[in-house]
């Protein structure tokens, strides 16, 4: 089933598994490792948040929402951006460069 929210609701949170390429030996995520959402709303305003590292060994990473982050309706889209050792990394990444995970908010009737 697809992810969506309905307009204010804060459950359920938003999970995003990363994959590097090639796979590392062990952990995806490793120790040091901080994830962020760079999250981009429909009205065309950017930020970044913070992810809670849910799961390193499979690269499962999870935003909790809070009070006014799912207040916009429309289609929501985010990168993860990981700052490590080296230079940070973002997910999803395609041949063509960074992509984006997309999200609706429907509108509360």
């Amino acid at each position: 089933m697809a992810y969506e929210l309905v307009q204010g609701a804060l459950l359920p949170p938003l999970r995003i598994q990363v994959t590097r390429s090639p796979a590392p030996v062990g952990d995806v995520l490793l120790p040091g490792d901080v994830c962020e959402l760079r999250w981009r709303r429909p009205d065309g305003t950017t930020g970044l948040v913070s992810l809670v590292v849910e799961d390193a060994a499979t690269g499962v990473v999870r935003r909790d929402w809070i009070d006014g982050d799912t207040d916009l309706p429309g289609e929501h889209r985010a990168q993860v951006v990981i700052n490590g050792a080296t230079t940070p990394e973002v997910f999803p990444s395609g041949e063509d460069g960074p992509e984006w995970v997309s999200w609706p908010i429907r509108r509360r009737l």
